[in-house]
């Protein structure tokens, strides 16, 4: 083998030396949830929508948050903005919002116009409300008193609700008045709510 000079040592494994940099390597989560929403929602008045049901999050770390900012007034017909937004466990954020619609709730107007468009007609009282109540698709027909089957006795009446006497029926439509069917002759007029017939209640009618 070949002479090694003096000055020359043979390198001992203690004596190497070898410089090791460690790295640390850190793993940032950047990924935005996955945040699915219905872009817009209609419903009508005192309707409301169970919105929470209809909002999906999911995120690659399995911990997400989801809050919706922003109210909807059922009572009220109006456009509401709801802004949803989805956070997960590193702090990044999507963001979507929904539209809802509330529509004005037209079935007892419907009623009420039906009834006041037969003014003049010769008819009697049960013919009245039975015409009226077709347009909003209910087809019945009977004595007064049966009309009670057709909804909820209430105390605050609204224009379209069946109002009932003993032996009469007619339909209120606002300010105390009443399109009744089978007057001075089989006509058909506006007249008080208070007539000669004992009033039994006003009926809510139910939707079909």
């Amino acid at each position: 083998s070949p002479l090694l000079p003096a000055s020359a040592k043979p390198l001992a494994q203690n004596e190497d030396i070898v410089n090791i940099k460690k790295a640390l390597i850190e793993i940032k989560d950047e990924q935005t949830p996955e945040l699915t929403v219905p872009e817009t929602l209609k419903t009508q008045e005192n309707q409301e929508i169970n919105i929470d049901s209809l909002i999906e999050a999911t995120d690659n770390s399995g911990d997400v948050d989801v809050q919706i900012d922003g109210e909807v007034n059922y009572a009220i017909p109006g456009i509401y903005t709801l802004n949803v937004q989805a956070k997960d466990a590193s702090g990044n954020i999507t963001q979507k919002t929904i539209q809802v619609d509330v529509e004005k709730d037209d079935f007892y107007d419907h009623i009420a116009q039906a009834a006041k468009a037969q003014l003049g007609v010769y008819q009697d009282c049960t013919m009245l409300v039975t015409n009226a109540l077709k347009a909003v698709g209910i087809n019945f027909h009977g004595w007064p008193e049966e009309y009670l089957s057709l909804g909820d006795l209430t105390n605050d009446p609204v224009p379209g609700d069946i109002v009932v006497y003993s032996g009469h029926v007619g339909l209120y439509i606002g300010d105390g008045q009443v399109v009744h069917g089978g007057w001075n002759g089989n006509q058909t007029v506006i007249a008080s709510v208070e007539c000669d017939k004992p009033l039994i209640g006003f009926v809510h009618v139910r939707k079909p």
